[in-house]
């Protein structure tokens, strides 16, 4: 079995807590909004804006939590975060994909706060649509020879659909804060997700000791060594076997999937 929901193998079951908790934050504000039509007194202490820091660090984190007053814009970001972020949370595990989440966010807002400081202008952060681009690039990557179909209509590249999010995320925080150039600051948290992604975490990811066979190992024979020609013809077997190889490898890591020996 996988173990607990947060243990190593966390999230391949059906528990994805951090992809839940996330669009569940989103919905609890949402009723919280409308409730209150005349004003929420807990939206200045969640969202981020030019008056947020030093004194609420904590916005850093929490402006993704907060939706906008659209019913629309609110049912669709979370089940694109349902989507993105489940199948993420499945394949890393809930603890990679909560310090992943954790880290873009933070990230996009420190570019969006740092920025507004340098170009003197305000500027307000918050909803799903900036918070799911650094996931759903990540996922586009990983999935990227992979077509999405729309309304059974729309065929969709996936490296395509990276590079819409990333407009859309540009978009939306230049219209939150009138100022185009501050949209810039929504592509830090994907751009370091999607280095993290690329080369990041197998760079990051230390060996474990074990047996696990790999790649490498599948043309070998009982006693541990491949076989072998000699000559010309031994040398062109065990280049073709290497390129073979490595396009296994990059085939695997490109899946999302881990491969740790046990």
């Amino acid at each position: 079995m996988y173990g607990n929901a947060w243990g190593p193998g966390n999230g391949r079951g059906n528990a994805q807590p951090v992809t839940i908790g996330l669009i569940a934050a989103n919905v609890l504000v949402f009723l919280s909004i409308f409730a209150l039509r005349n004003g929420n007194p807990f939206l200045p202490f969640l969202v981020l804006d030019s008056g947020s820091l030093p004194w609420m660090p904590w916005t850093l984190l929490t402006w993704s939590i907060v939706p906008g007053a659209d019913l629309f814009g609110m049912l669709f970001g979370g089940m694109w975060m349902w989507w993105v972020g489940s199948s993420l949370e499945r394949s890393w595990g809930s603890r990679t994909f909560a310090a992943f989440i954790a880290a873009t966010t933070l990230l996009t807002g420190l570019a969006a706060w740092t920025l507004a400081l340098a170009l003197r202008a305000p500027f307000v952060l918050y909803g799903l649509t900036v918070a799911t681009a650094a996931p759903t690039l990540a996922w586009c990557w990983i999935n990227r020879r992979e077509t999405i179909v729309f309304s059974f209509f729309f065929p969709i590249p996936a490296l395509w659909l990276g590079w819409i999010t990333l407009a859309f995320a540009w978009y939306s925080l230049s219209t939150a804060s009138g100022n185009p150039f501050l949209g810039v600051a929504a592509l830090a948290g994907p751009a370091a997700g999607w280095w993290w992604t690329t080369r990041g975490r197998y760079r990051m990811r230390a060996p474990r000791k074990g047996s696990n066979l790999r790649f490498s190992d599948f043309d070998r024979t009982p006693g541990g060594t491949a076989p072998r020609s000699r000559g010309v013809a031994g040398w062109f077997e065990a280049w073709r076997a290497k390129r073979r190889d490595a396009r296994l490898e990059r085939m695997f890591k490109n899946s999302g999937y881990e491969d740790d020996r046990r």
